[in-house]
């Protein structure tokens, strides 16, 4: 008999009625937790008959569910009751290019912060850490496959999944966990897509402007502060290319801080 993933609405409207017909029957019930594991004790031994005598041919398949029905009931009781005084937490996974950790970094606290969520994801390492690579530090130190398979499990403990596209990038292990994570029905949002991410362009953004700012002073005439200038700026509002960095296969100018690809234009 396969496991049909509860997709019978019909499920809960009858563990609702079974609700009321326990609370007509015994009233709010206020017991020690030991009452509680007896009454659970008593309802898994009541299915479990049911079970044995329809496997025997006695017992009709009906009262394995009304019994079955009974134990859901009393177990999202007893759910409730301790949930009560546990906060849960969403769970996100940060996906993305390691050579994006820096911005990885503001999005946790972000998320964090304004969304009071629980983040897993990569690791920004300081400069101190021996020999530290730019990007792909689980390559460089020969570990890569452990883990992109340890990030999957990430995935698994995680109700959402977000990606830190910027400029639109998304590598080949990023596809994979995007893949994977739609297998398990789980959500996936966009770092070029979300307030989150949009709110971390401006921040590069104002940093960028104060840099330019501080350097242009002393740099009239340079050609090489103008050729700098030029490849970092513009970026775009909502996805963070720039000249030296376009999105993959290519973007334009639509508007002074907007990108082609963002406005949902073709590249030319």
């Amino acid at each position: 008999m396969k496991d049909l993933e509860l997709k019978d609405p019909r499920l809960f409207e009858m563990v609702m009625e079974e609700h009321k017909r326990q609370i007509k029957k015994w009233g709010i019930q206020n017991v020690h937790p030991f009452a509680w594991l007896a009454y659970a004790t008593e309802e898994h031994g009541e299915i479990a008959e049911a079970i044995i005598e329809f496997i025997g041919g006695r017992g009709p398949q009906s009262a394995v569910v009304k019994e079955a029905i009974r134990e859901a009931t009393l177990n999202l009781k007893i759910a409730e009751i301790f949930l009560n005084d546990i906060k849960l937490h969403k769970i996100i996974v940060l996906c993305g290019s390691s050579r994006f950790v820096d911005v990885m970094a503001v999005c946790a606290w972000l998320l964090e912060r304004d969304e009071k969520t629980m983040i897993m994801g990569l690791h920004l390492l300081p400069q101190w850490y021996p020999n530290v690579p730019e990007s792909h530090i689980a390559d460089h130190e020969g570990c890569a496959k452990e883990m992109d398979e340890l990030h999957l499990r990430k995935i698994d403990l995680a109700n959402e999944i977000f990606i830190v596209d910027c400029a639109h990038y998304i590598g080949e292990s990023t596809s994979n966990e995007i893949e994977y994570a739609q297998s398990q029905r789980k959500p996936v949002r966009y770092f070029s897509k979300d307030p989150i991410g949009e709110a971390v362009i401006k921040m590069i953004r104002e940093d960028l402007i104060r840099e330019i700012n501080l350097q242009e002073a002393f740099a009239v005439g340079d050609t090489d502060f103008q050729k700098w200038k030029k490849g970092v700026w513009p970026i775009c509002r909502k996805c963070g290319c720039s000249n030296n960095n376009a999105c993959p296969g290519g973007c334009f100018w639509v508007e002074d801080d907007l990108c082609s690809q963002c406005a949902g234009g073709d590249a030319k």
